[in-house]
């Protein structure tokens, strides 16, 4: 699957318009949490067919704001019209495991 990273609020409303559920994982470049989670929300969410994407909250501020993003990682479930499903703060596979679980279930 094509990791997608979109750097514009708009380019991720497009994205969730296109898929019942995505998971978002907001995060930074200097996040060391984000960087040691970051290959187990790829696998989990592989492994469950659900669509992974990757915001850099230094590059998509909007996203972050809209959001409410105010620690790293944050992740969030989205329907197709951006609304928020569920957000979990914390770099644990408890909160990604939650996470995934939620999603799957709206496919």
């Amino acid at each position: 699957m094509t990791e997608l990273k979109p750097q514009t609020l708009p380019a991720l409303l497009a994205i969730a318009s296109q898929h019942n559920a995505i998971v978002v994982d907001f995060y930074a470049n200097w996040c060391g949490p984000c960087k040691k989670i970051a290959p187990y929300v790829e696998k989990k969410c592989k492994e469950n067919g659900v669509v992974l994407v990757k915001v850099d909250v230094d590059v998509n501020g909007d996203a972050a704001t809209k959001y409410g993003v105010s620690a790293m990682p944050t992740f969030s479930v989205l329907d197709r019209k951006g609304d928020v499903i569920l957000t979990k703060v914390g770099g644990s596979e408890v909160v990604v495991n939650d996470i995934v679980a939620k999603a799957v279930s709206l496919k």
